[in-house]
């Protein structure tokens, strides 16, 4: 049972590599992208916009940090959809052209096994905003990309590099955004404790 997870996580792995890479192409130019930078923040970071397939409706999401290292993190997700979810990301280098600075995170939940795969694509300078590839480790779920902005950066929305960075990985692949964030998201209850 386990060699069978091990052999569809690396196949689902390296799928997702071929994607990215293939995406990638088209953007020539390197951006920082620190994925520690953007999650150490206490605000709450909201999905503002995603390819994710829905049934048209608004989805009110948000992750919220516990703790931080240099290694991972412990974080809360929050949705209007699912049970609030404390979930563990081991920081990674998925571009082996991009420094030293992680760039990526496998996502654990609390029975310890990996359930998706997240790579930082883009950031803004100050990190209050941040574009996203998710690839959750579910039979049928395909790849799609999230823009994700830290809850004080709200009232402003998230700046041109994000939207343009998102709409361009969108296009990419061939993908279409939904909104998922309104004000009435603001209204998500939350009973988190670390």
């Amino acid at each position: 049972m386990a060699l069978s997870q091990c052999f569809l996580l690396s196949f689902v792995v390296a799928l997702f590599a071929l994607l990215i890479a293939n995406a990638e192409k088209k953007i020539t130019k390197y951006e920082d992208k620190d994925i520690y930078k953007f999650l150490n923040t206490t605000d709450k970071i909201w999905v503002y916009n995603t390819t994710e397939k829905r049934r048209g409706r608004t989805i009110c999401k948000y992750d919220l940090k516990c703790n931080i290292s240099s290694n991972g993190t412990f974080f809360h997700r929050v949705s209007k959809e699912r049970p609030e979810e404390l979930l563990r990301g081991e920081f990674l280098n998925w571009s082996a052209t991009a420094p030293t600075e992680y760039n990526a995170m496998l996502v654990f939940n609390g029975s310890k096994r990996a359930v998706g795969l997240e790579v930082l694509e883009y950031a803004s300078k100050a990190y209050y905003c941040a574009v996203f590839t998710v690839n959750l480790f579910r039979r049928g779920s395909p790849v799609y990309r999230e823009l994700r902005v830290w809850d004080r950066a709200l009232k402003k929305g998230p700046g041109s590099g994000c939207t343009n960075k998102f709409d361009q990985l969108q296009r990419n692949l061939n993908q279409s955004a939904k909104s998922h964030y309104s004000r009435t998201c603001q209204s998500l209850p939350s009973s988190m404790r670390c």
